[in-house]
Parts: structure tokens; C-alpha cells; sequence
């Protein structure tokens, strides 16, 4: 059956399979950082959308990325590092998820700004670099799909501040806050 054909519940009832079978072969060491131990299949599911691309700024091990292909037809994640023990989970994944997702790797700031440019895409996920001004640089590249979800947004003591600056000072659209994740939409 198409992945894409199916409603939200059953898509994010797949990606949690999925993750409790990865997190028995890879153990919870590569999964721990990761948005999808803290609710990112809850809040794609919530959202209630399958799109067509989904780019996702921050790879690290590419867990996100997995649960993000649950809910689209492609996911693009890119990075400006290459994470070799990604690796060791993307071995495990079924073919019908490998071939929705591509990583890319990029040099620095300009070049993921170029690539980011001439692409056409439906939903962005923010989750890389932290502080205040690479979140800001992150935001300006992906506003443009006009759905952007950012992890790490400010929880008591936790998340990060830089994450909460940027977000609290978007203006136009409406905010969702479901923290650590924090949704932007422009309608």
C-alpha cells in the first residue's frame, strides 16, 4: 500500500513501530538527541498533512528525517557535517523509506542557501545549529513553504534560547507551541 495514501494515524502508528525496532538494533544511544524521542511523531501526526517534500535543516544521525519520510513523499535533510554513525542506522531501514530520503551535504551557510533557493518544497523542519543567528539564517531560508516546525524551543530551563528568539519574534502567520517544538504557518 502507498505510504502516502494512508491517514495520519496509521502513518504515525508506522513510524513508531519502526523507531521501538531501531531503537532495539541500534540502542538508545543514537536515538536519545534525536526530535523523534521527544514527540515528533505526535506533532506531524497532529499536524494532520502529507506533503510532497519536506526539507529538514540537521541531520545528525537522520532519525528525524525517517519519521519525517512517514508524512511525505520525499524528505531532503541537509547538513554541513557528515555523520558517520548515521550509517549504522539507515541500514536498517526498509526500501520504501531509504528511497524517500536524501541527505545532503553542504559547506557552509551560502551553499545551503544556493541549494536551498532552487528548491521547491512544502514543509520545512528546523533543527541544526542552535544559537540565535544561525536559527535566524535557517528561518530566512525555509519561511518561504510557508510551514516551518522548529525543535528545541525553550521549555523550563531546557531547549535553547536562541531557538526561542527567533521564533517568538516572527511576525505574520500564527505559532503553535507544543513545546520543545514550536509550528509556524503563514495562513
Amino acid at each position: 500500500m502507498d505510504m502516502g495514501k494512508l491517514d495520519m494515524s496509521v502513518q504515525g502508528e508506522r513510524a513508531k513501530t519502526f523507531l521501538g525496532q531501531l531503537h532495539e538494533k541500534v540502542g538508545k544511544t543514537l536515538l536519545f538527541q534525536s526530535a523523534a524521542n521527544q514527540g515528533l511523531v505526535d506533532v506531524m501526526q497532529a499536524n494532520g498533512r502529507h506533503y510532497q517534500t519536506i526539507v529538514e535543516i540537521g541531520t545528525l544521525y537522520g532519525v528525524g528525517a525517517i519519521v519525517l519520510s512517514y508524512f511525505a513523499e520525499n524528505v531532503i535533510s541537509i547538513d554541513v557535517r557528515d555523520w558517520p554513525e548515521r550509517k549504522n542506522v539507515y541500514k536498517w531501514l526498509p526500501a520504501a523509506v531509504k528511497e524517500k530520503i536524501s541527505c545532503v551535504r553542504v559547506e557552509d551557510n551560502d551553499s545551503k542557501a544556493r541549494l536551498l533557493r532552487a528548491m521547491n518544497f512544502d514543509f520545512a523542519f528546523v533543527d541544526a545549529g542552535h544559537s540565535e543567528l544561525q536559527v535566524a539564517i535557517d528561518w530566512g531560508l525555509v519561511q518561504k513553504c510557508g510551514d516551518v516546525l522548529f525543535h528545541d524551543y525553550p521549555q523550563s530551563g531546557s531547549g535553547c534560547p536562541g531557538v526561542g528568539l527567533v521564533v517568538d519574534a516572527i511576525k505574520g502567520g500564527t505559532v503553535t507551541i507544543s513545546r520543545p517544538f514550536a509550528h509556524w504557518r503563514a495562513e
